[in-house]
């Protein structure tokens, strides 16, 4: 949903890569923008959004006041798709969105005035973890805690492109100073995990065994599982 809370933008690869338009409020198509090459739908101030393209650029389109595209504008190249890609599983947070690369690589997004900004990346992982095969993966394998500007990833010890692979832990970071806080070890490896925007959160992650595992992260415990759920990806609500 764009900015306006009147356009929506839908992603679509049939398979060339496109951009739909919809007015919620009138309930009309309003067209269809071509994106060649680039794919997902960051949603930015100024009712535009930006894409990850497989130039190792970013995309920024914004649209005017009927959804029409009104400009757009890349990035310079910020990753090399066959060294080190992007996930192409972007997490909001309060300034923009934080991309993660396959080798633990954690970059902050945002637009600012006309322009796209990328900071310099952050590693997950130290030279002694990486050396060890851990790497960042999993379907819906991060999480963010908005109030305590915390971010969840879910790790295996696989090495280079398991990005597909379960993870056997959670690690824990502090966002602001860049560094690893903590480590849940899972009782049982998951791909796809959750986090609860409460005061003390707790993450839920669904288990290679189909259930639901759910950790404090406080103590770093499992307390409790939620049985015969399957391993779909999870969506969280809120009441504001």
């Amino acid at each position: 949903l764009m900015d306006d809370e009147e356009h929506l933008a839908v992603f679509n690869l049939t398979p060339a890569q496109s951009v739909s338009i919809v007015n919620i409020k009138q309930h009309t198509f309003v067209g269809e923008i071509s994106t060649p090459g680039c794919a997902l739908i960051l949603q930015t101030a100024g009712n535009g959004f930006l894409q990850i393209c497989g130039d190792g650029r970013l995309q920024l389109i914004r649209l005017d006041d009927s959804g029409k595209e009104a400009d757009r504008s890349r990035s310079k190249q910020v990753f090399n798709i066959e060294e080190d890609p992007f996930f192409d599983k972007p997490i909001p947070t309060p300034e923009g969105w934080l991309v993660i690369s396959y080798e633990g690589k954690v970059f902050d997004v945002s637009v600012r005035g006309e322009e796209i900004f990328v900071s310099d990346p952050w590693p997950l992982l130290s030279e002694a973890e990486s050396e060890a095969n851990w790497r960042p993966g999993g379907g819906q394998f991060v999480g963010y805690h908005k109030q305590m500007d915390l971010l969840f990833v879910l790790m295996n010890a696989e090495g280079g492109f398991s990005h597909d692979s379960a993870g056997t832990e959670v690690w824990v970071y502090n966002r602001a100073e860049q560094r690893k806080i903590g480590v849940i070890p899972m009782t049982v490896a998951g791909a796809n995990l959750f986090v609860a925007q409460t005061d003390a959160p707790l993450v839920t992650v669904s288990g290679t065994d189909r259930q639901l595992h759910v950790y404090d992260v406080a103590t770093a415990r499992e307390i409790r599982t939620i049985a015969e759920v399957g391993a779909g990806y999870m969506q969280g609500f809120n009441n504001e």
